[in-house]
């Protein structure tokens, strides 16, 4: 009993020294200390960050905020795919994206921003950040066909429409079957992901009869939301 006590009494010591210190070394410095963990800050106005390497590209015009760290070949490759796969988005997404201060970022620097290591062969093609004001939709290099631009949008409008409260609940029950059969099985990871994957692959088949006849079907819940928006902003061009 007395070693348990004494044990809990040292491991708090030792973390509020540890905080002292990094307290003293941000006052210092003039540092916050998350920024640690979410680098860089959000601006509510309209930024484009591009290395000199990089020459802007239309499609990543319609985004008001975007930041590109990094400009290595890779990182090139990269913005240039983004851009490509931005041009197909409806309005409707990127205006979602924007009103809601949401930044892209497009890196290779994936320990910056997960401050992960990840292993050789582990597929991470993005995050979505969030801590305060400061939101980020981050696209890191992977191999294959297409970025994560679309998936990541999903978990976008997740947070901006509160969808985990009533309608992920709902997309999990429903789609969970549908959406691991029409786009693999990380959709089983939960219902963000469920979600975020029906998201992806409705935007990729919209101009697919076949397909979106497929999701219809197969993922009701989560067809009827994407749907949804749509006409959402076909009203709003309409006003």
């Amino acid at each position: 009993m007395k070693f348990a006590r004494y044990f809990i009494r040292t491991g708090l010591a030792v973390i509020i020294i540890m905080v002292i210190a990094i307290g003293v070394l941000c006052y210092q410095d003039g540092l916050n200390p998350l920024d640690a963990i979410f680098p860089g800050k959000l601006s509510t106005e309209s930024f484009h960050v591009l290395p000199n390497e990089i020459e802007k590209i239309d499609g990543l015009e319609r985004f008001d905020r975007v930041v590109v760290d990094g400009n290595s070949e890779t990182v090139q490759e990269l913005y240039q795919r983004v851009s490509d796969e931005a041009k197909k988005l409806p309005d409707v997404f990127i205006d979602i994206f924007n009103k809601s201060g949401f930044k892209l970022v497009i890196s290779d620097n994936v320990y910056k921003y997960t401050r992960k290591h990840v292993p050789d062969g582990f597929y991470l093609g993005g995050v979505t950040q969030e801590h305060g004001s400061d939101k980020r939709l981050v696209l890191f290099p992977v191999q294959g066909d297409r970025t994560s631009l679309y998936h990541e949008l999903g978990h976008v409008l997740i947070s901006v429409y509160e969808m985990e409260k009533e309608t992920l609940p709902v997309i999990w029950e429903h789609d969970y079957k549908g959406t691991v059969a029409l786009t693999g099985k990380y959709a089983a990871s939960g219902a963000d992901e469920c979600w975020a994957e029906a998201f992806r692959f409705m935007l990729q088949n919209m101009d697919n009869p076949t397909a979106m006849a497929k999701a219809e079907t197969l993922m009701p819940v989560s067809y009827l939301c994407f749907q949804r928006f749509i006409e959402y902003g076909e009203e709003q061009e309409a006003a």
